[in-house]
């Protein structure tokens, strides 16, 4: 056993690179190493790996290229995720009471509330309906955000539940999971 390699359980902190994902980051860095912003010759092609990267990754998920924003890590794609549906939409941010700092702290600024859990750390769909039960006249929630399994403890998520929610009760809320 001794040559077995090592059980690694704290993917909830740093998780091994595939090796095509590794692989595809050695030849960009292999050709560039410029900051795509800057105007000279080498910051323009570095501009260019960074502009097909997004065309790939559009392709790949179905979305437009000018819908993919690249971001240094999880928590900065978790804030801006949370913090851009909160300044472009009216209404209350609901998250699962379990959410991780990245999502609960910019929930919480923008005046969010956080949806109850169940002992295993669920979250508690009647109340999350009883949250998405529209206001007469107020503001339909902005956005619900439930964590797709929990960093810590391994919780999955009933998300095709929590899918339906948003769709029957708030249907043009954005539903972000992480």
């Amino acid at each position: 056993m001794a040559d077995a390699p090592p059980a690694y359980l704290d993917h909830a902190a740093s998780t091994p690179l595939r090796p095509e994902a590794r692989d595809a980051m050695v030849d960009v860095l292999d050709r560039s190493f410029a900051n795509p912003s800057g105007a000279h010759a080498a910051a323009r092609a570095a501009r260019q790996l960074v502009d097909e990267s997004r065309e790939v990754v559009a392709e790949a998920v179905g979305a437009r290229p000018g819908e993919v924003v690249f971001t240094s890590g999880g928590t900065e794609a978790d804030n801006l995720a949370v913090t851009g549906v909160a300044a472009a939409r009216p209404g209350p941010v609901l998250c699962s009471a379990v959410e991780h700092p990245a999502v609960a702290e910019p929930a919480r600024h923008a005046g969010g509330c956080p949806v109850p859990v169940d002992r295993l750390g669920r979250v508690d769909l009647d109340a999350l309906e009883a949250m998405l039960e529209p206001a007469a006249g107020g503001p339909g929630v902005a956005l619900v955000s439930v964590m797709a399994a929990n960093n810590e403890v391994g919780t999955v998520q009933p998300l095709d539940a929590v899918a339906e929610a948003v769709r029957r009760l708030q249907p043009a809320a954005a539903l972000h999971t992480d």
